[in-house]
């Protein structure tokens, strides 16, 4: 299946560093993040992550929005699509 993630996060407190990965039955898929800089406490930044992942029956995703040093990043919009037509370009 394709998957795309676009997401808007605003830095909480002071310097972060945001993380987008797609998980497949828990597990992280290789190659299916991306990391983002925010340096300063209400900095924004948009980020958008896209990838295939080979489904089976009963497999499931999860797409998640991690903080490498636990701060806060609040989540301004974001947007999934999932298709089983493999990739798709944002």
């Amino acid at each position: 299946v394709g998957a795309t993630l676009t997401i808007k996060l605003e830095a909480g407190t002071g310097a972060t560093k945001a993380k987008l990965m797609i998980f497949k039955n828990g597990v992280a898929e290789t190659g299916l993040e991306i990391r983002q800089s925010l340096l300063n406490t209400g900095d924004e930044v948009a980020m958008a992550l896209v990838g295939g992942v080979t489904m089976s029956t009963n497999d499931y995703i999860e797409m998640y929005a991690l903080t490498g040093n636990g701060d806060d990043l609040t989540c301004l919009m974001g947007v999934v699509k999932i298709s089983d037509e493999g990739p798709t370009q944002v």
